[in-house]
């Protein structure tokens, strides 16, 4: 048998949603799997080529912290070396006393998934804000001169972050629990946001895939926007040279995924 004291292990990395969506069904929402993972989920951008690199100096001050944090001290506990045991400064915990009461309070408000995941975002604050504290420290912050207490600044930090992880939580949620249909207009509507709001049917059979050579079908997905109150029909007046101008789908939302009924 194999012990291993305060293990743990983290994952990063990207799926697409789709697949998140058949991959956290009712067992691992059930187990408390979902609520264990922070999610990240930014608009997606168009890709524009750049020149621009990582500099040097960047990557050695990396480096350099990466060094540090590995050589925190440890002390020594019954002929065990153990892990420093940081606490909060006194102004930190009067913060970190005010968040927790907010929190708790939000979370009473919560059921189901968001009240599971609530419930944990509460100890990733505290593990945002020493990571914070002990990067200050690795960087020679020069507010942070040993790792002994993790300051106000830290848990400021921390708490904000920890915020900015739920509001990313809440969007992935909702996108778990759409329709499969409600689902397949959200990602329409975010591509058609990234093409500046707008199109028409011809755009979208030619830079769209899924609709190339399919005018009836483009036609058919846009109306479906329209009857979910996502966007509208313009008609743009003729030209000098008269004809009739091109119908234009134009997007009524933010860049927000915006979640309808099937």
């Amino acid at each position: 048998q194999i012990v291993v004291p305060r293990a743990a292990v983290s994952l990063t990395g990207t799926i697409q949603p789709g697949i998140l969506r058949r991959a956290l069904g009712t067992r691992e929402r059930e187990s408390g799997l979902v609520g264990r993972l922070l999610f990240a989920l930014p608009p997606r951008m168009k890709k524009v080529w750049t020149e621009n690199r990582i500099p040097p100096e960047l990557v050695a001050k990396y480096a350099l912290i990466i060094d540090r944090l590995r050589e925190l001290p440890m002390t020594e506990l019954d002929g065990q070396m153990e892990p420093l045991d940081i606490r909060l400064s006194p102004e930190a915990k009067s913060q970190w006393v005010i968040f927790y009461d907010e929190h708790a309070a939000e979370q009473a408000t919560l059921t189901g998934d968001l009240a599971s995941a609530w419930a944990k975002f509460e100890s990733y604050a505290a593990r945002f804000a020493l990571i914070i504290e002990l990067t200050r420290w690795a960087e020679s912050d020069p507010p942070v001169a040993a790792p002994g207490l993790v300051d106000a600044a830290s848990v400021e930090a921390g708490i904000t972050l920890m915020r900015w992880f739920a509001a990313e939580t809440r969007r992935v949620y909702a996108m778990l629990n759409e329709s499969p249909a409600t689902a397949e207009r959200n990602e329409l509507a975010n591509w058609i946001q990234r093409q500046g709001g707008a199109v028409s049917v011809r755009d979208m059979t030619h830079f769209k895939r899924k609709f190339r050579g399919l005018e009836v079908v483009a036609q058919t997905a846009l109306d479906d926007l329209i009857r979910h109150g996502l966007g509208r029909w313009d008609d743009p007046a003729p030209g000098l040279q008269g004809g009739r101008p091109t119908r234009i789908f134009t997007l009524i939302r933010n860049s927000d995924v915006t979640n309808t009924s099937p």
